[in-house]
């Protein structure tokens, strides 16, 4: 590890113009100084340059900054600097693929529904892809949407492969494959590859919080309750922390700590369904029916306005014990799409209707095992 800590203490003194050759040399360096042997894809993977564009490609760090942020707001803030950085250079793949990753994850935070997000995402991967069929983040993209979007489970999973045959540390393929694990009810398996993703993005919120995701779950909620107190504590106003947080309280039964949590999540992502959701099914398992009406109410009124998917409604119902119009909405998610059906089979939140008929049909549809 020294070797390498020296490699990157060295000083590149150069223009920005030349920081695209700079990679590389550094690539080469560390390659060299460790001995190691590269396939050949991988050799490719390290040569390669996405754009001689130093403006397009600051463009696109740009949005991959915001994207990591994973709020709705910064999401399409995200996507406008992948599409300036496509404007800049038509033929950066790389470029393609974020914008495809971004609009992957807008189904999940409610920034557009499925039918517009979906096919937007598979639009942007397959361009990318056209460009370079080794970008394992236009893989990555179609691997999630294959999943999240279509339910086609052989095949998010064969992208995701690839993705990761590309390029082994790339974390958010493994987040993605860790999510398809977790889809499956193959928990273990989940919890071994999002830990695996963290170790390699060990600063990276997104990650840190979805494996809290998971062991809560797992119903692991202790483990989930540390690991998110740590995202927390590297970034105190992150919002899907203290959403998932809330969660795990909400399944040991502090219900005042889960509805701090989530009044928290609700504030910081500036009223988004999700989060009203959330925060109404808390108060309706904590039997405090009126506040968690209102919350029915709120989602009535934004669905006038914004996607609201039809599964933040179940939530809701489902703790008020309301099983028929929680199973209407669950039906209506499925002909949706909505992202957050993927994990209808692990989600504690709907375990009072494990057994009815209803929903062991729609985990069949899903072409999930129950």
């Amino acid at each position: 590890m020294g070797e390498v800590s020296q490699l990157w203490g060295q000083q590149y003194d150069r223009k920005f113009a030349e920081i695209l050759a700079v990679q590389e040399e550094i690539a080469k360096q560390v390659s060299e100084k460790l001995r190691l042997r590269p396939t050949g894809e991988e050799q490719k993977r390290l040569a390669k340059r996405s754009t001689e564009n130093t403006e397009a490609y600051q463009l696109y760090l740009k949005g991959r900054y915001y994207w990591n942020r994973r709020t709705g707001d910064l999401l399409k803030k995200a996507n406008e600097y992948f599409e300036q950085a496509i404007d800049k250079d038509p033929g950066y793949g790389l470029a393609y693929a974020g914008l495809a990753e971004s609009y992957a994850v807008f189904n999940f935070y409610e920034v557009l529904p499925p039918s517009e997000s979906c096919p937007k995402t598979k639009a942007a991967a397959m361009k990318a892809l056209e460009i370079d069929e080794t970008l394992a983040e236009a893989h990555a993209a179609l691997g999630w949407i294959k999943e999240s979007c279509d339910w086609d489970w052989p095949g998010s999973e064969r992208e995701l492969k690839r993705a990761l045959e590309i390029n082994p540390d790339y974390g958010t393929a493994r987040n993605w494959y860790s999510a398809y694990f977790e889809a499956m009810g193959r928990l273990d398996e989940a919890i071994a590859e999002r830990r695996r993703a963290l170790e390699l993005e060990p600063l990276s919120l997104i990650m840190s919080a979805s494996l809290g995701r998971v062991l809560w779950h797992a119903r692991k909620n202790d483990q989930a309750m540390g690991e998110l107190r740590k995202t927390i504590d590297m970034d105190p106003s992150f919002v899907e922390a203290h959403l998932y947080l809330g969660w795990v309280y909400e399944q040991m039964g502090m219900f005042a700590e889960a509805i701090a949590e989530l009044r928290q999540a609700l504030s910081g992502s500036g009223g988004g369904p999700r989060f009203v959701s959330a925060l109404g099914h808390a108060y309706a398992i904590s039997g405090q029916r009126r506040m968690a009406e209102e919350s029915l109410a709120r989602l009535n009124e934004q669905s006038k306005q914004r996607y609201v998917a039809p599964i933040d409604m179940a939530a809701i119902y489902i703790g008020l014990e309301e099983k028929e119009p929680a199973l209407k909405y669950l039906e209506m998610a499925y002909a949706d799409h909505s992202c957050w059906m993927v994990w209808l089979r692990v989600d504690p939140r709907f375990d009072a209707i494990r057994g009815d008929p209803r929903y062991l049909d729609l985990i069949r549809r899903m072409h999930l095992s129950p």
